[in-house]
């Protein structure tokens, strides 16, 4: 699978390239993101970003799959670039005109549901069918990503960064398993998001905005679902894998929302009760908020990794329809190389 490496090269180099195009339709279109009493930066930022990530990420991939020759994944990817594309045209209406929150769950709704019918969905955990259970469980599993990268995208560098190592640890784990498509997935994704966190800390930045935070959201979460879209044996373990990468922005819009309930406000209500905002406001600085954010992350996906080969090994007892599916391919994975 070494055929992958190129891709995050490709990405990275690719992303370079395509912020400035993104900062002149940012310019353009006027995407500004304003401050205000929640917000750190202090003046009028660009916040057109997703567009150079969108880009990159898929211009690279296609490339990658045309120089692998594997034209069989193509069917897979189009309808990938559908959905991101209705959902990155979603978040630049709401960076533009900002939507009502509850106008834009919707629109995140529909897109969900419109890849759900094209496919790209969770079709089994392990040997267990998810039958009727099947829609719930794809739109709770796409929205949560979704809305979580969006929300815990509040400081610079922290939302990207999080994905960044999400999908680094993905393409090393697809590498492992000699997983083409996957390998593919998260080594543009992960190029990508490295080469803009460069912007994003740069004095002259640009913001991903909701365009880019969704995308990214969507992005992570579809990864592993359309590695069984393939029709590969889906692993409970790689998705758990992204569930545990995303613990922290997963545990930001959860507490969010309890908190909101709690205070009987309405759950889209803003306020500066995030994760990152209290730890600022303990007198940690923006960027030792984001290093200590991105450890939490490292830590999680190392445990999740020592689990993983802890499962494989059958040194940890799962249930019979969980561990049999998660053993099963890994000795697949082993064989192929």
């Amino acid at each position: 699978m070494l055929i992958s490496l190129p891709g995050f090269i490709l990405g990275l180099i690719l992303c370079f390239c395509f912020v400035p195009l993104a900062r002149y339709i940012g310019t353009r279109l006027n995407i500004m993101d304003m401050p205000n009493y929640r917000k750190v930066h202090i003046g009028p930022t660009l916040c057109s970003g997703g567009i150079a990530i969108y880009l990159a990420f898929f211009l690279s991939l296609i490339v990658m799959l045309l120089f692998a020759n594997t034209y069989e994944h193509m069917m897979n990817i189009g309808k990938l670039f559908i959905c991101s594309t209705l959902l990155l045209g979603l978040g630049i209406y709401d960076d533009k005109w900002t939507l009502k929150p509850i106008v834009k769950l919707m629109g995140q709704i529909v897109v969900v549901l419109i890849a759900i019918s094209l496919g790209l969905r969770i079709n089994t955990l392990g040997s267990f069918q998810l039958g009727w259970l099947l829609i719930p469980i794809n739109l709770l599993w796409f929205l949560v990503f979704i809305n979580a990268i969006n929300l815990i995208d509040g400081i610079d560098g922290l939302a990207c960064g999080i994905i960044y190592i999400i999908s680094l640890a993905m393409f090393g784990i697809a590498l492992f398993f000699n997983d083409l498509l996957l390998s593919m997935l998260s080594g543009c994704l992960s190029g990508a998001t490295l080469a803009f966190l460069y912007f994003n800390f740069h004095q002259k930045k640009i913001f991903l905005g909701d365009n880019g935070s969704m995308l990214l959201g969507f992005l992570i979460a579809s990864i592993p679902v359309l590695n069984a879209s393939a029709q590969k044996n889906i692993t409970v373990n790689m998705l758990c894998m992204a569930i545990v990468g995303a613990g922290v922005p997963i545990y930001d819009v959860s507490t969010t929302i309890i908190r909101r309930l709690k205070a009987k406000q309405s759950i889209f209500k803003a306020d500066m009760g995030h994760i990152h905002h209290k730890l600022m406001a303990t007198g940690f600085s923006q960027h030792q908020v984001v290093g200590i954010l991105y450890a939490v992350t490292v830590i999680l996906l190392g445990l999740g990794i020592i689990g993983n080969w802890l499962v494989i090994s059958e040194k940890i007892c799962l249930p019979t329809w969980v561990r049999t599916q998660t053993i099963e391919d890994a000795e697949a994975g082993i064989q192929q190389k």
